[in-house]
């Protein structure tokens, strides 16, 4: 499997990656934790940043002396920059060396399960680091949760464990983790299978769309929005839940 990330993004009309209810939840999950291991005027680098949706949020913070991204997408870039001109955008492929490095931080959000070779990123990011700096990684958690939607895309689904052995071998030592993603979430994905599990019948929502006139597809598009601001506020709850350890998502804080 090759993912293709230019077309991927060139795809997503609807900015589902960008502002979709699951990437910003993680962001702000993710904003938490930057804010609590960076020190004010440090320097943060988001490998695989796409539209740069993290660092778009860790700006308003203000906070930072740096904020770079790096992707392998220039579509991404090309959105990130527009949406986020305070910050440096590098294409790359998480793997290579970013010029300005050392960083404070690290952060790696929806990135390591979706590419091929993880460790060599992993790695590249350890190398980037001050001594005594922090690589902050999200990833999509058990491999019992693996559905029809880790088929589009996904190389692997990570087990506390297995990203605990991979940082430890890459120089890194496990500060904090965490699961998020329960039970509101849950119920969130069980929908997005769902619907996705619809259109791989042979159901095509932008046929339809194309049919409607173009006020009601407005309106439909209006909609859409509404309902992703309320579900990105209902996932909220699963804050409550984080010690269940059952979440969809991993996040690990670790120290070079």
């Amino acid at each position: 499997m090759e993912n293709n990330w230019d077309r991927i993004w060139k795809s997503d009309a609807n900015r589902v990656l960008t502002i979709g209810p699951s990437t910003r939840s993680r962001c702000r999950v993710m904003r938490r934790l930057v804010v609590a291991f960076c020190p004010t005027g440090g320097r943060v680098l988001d490998v695989g940043c796409g539209s740069g949706t993290l660092l778009s949020v860790l700006a308003r913070d203000k906070k930072y002396a740096e904020l770079t991204g790096s992707d392998i997408s220039e579509a991404a870039l090309v959105e990130a920059r527009g949406s986020c001109p305070s910050c440096r955008f590098v294409r790359a492929d998480g793997k290579e060396w970013i010029a300005g490095a050392p960083f404070d931080l690290i952060t790696c959000m929806a990135t390591l399960d979706v590419i091929e070779d993880d460790d060599s990123v992993i790695a590249a990011s350890a190398s980037m680091l001050h001594a005594g700096g922090y690589f902050i990684a999200a990833v999509q958690h058990r491999v019992s949760y693996w559905t029809i939607l880790d088929d589009t895309r996904n190389f692997r689904r990570y087990e506390r464990e297995d990203l605990i052995e991979k940082c430890r071998r890459a120089g890194l030592r496990p500060v904090k983790l965490f699961t998020w993603g329960w039970p509101l979430y849950q119920l969130y994905y069980r929908m997005l299978v769902h619907i996705h599990g619809y259109n791989l019948s042979g159901y095509d929502a932008s046929v339809e769309t194309e049919r409607m006139p173009r006020r009601f597809s407005r309106i439909r598009q209006i909609g859409s929005r509404c309902l992703a601001e309320a579900l990105y506020y209902f996932l909220m709850g699963d804050d409550l839940f984080i010690r269940s350890g059952r979440g969809r998502w991993l996040f690990g804080v670790f120290q070079k």
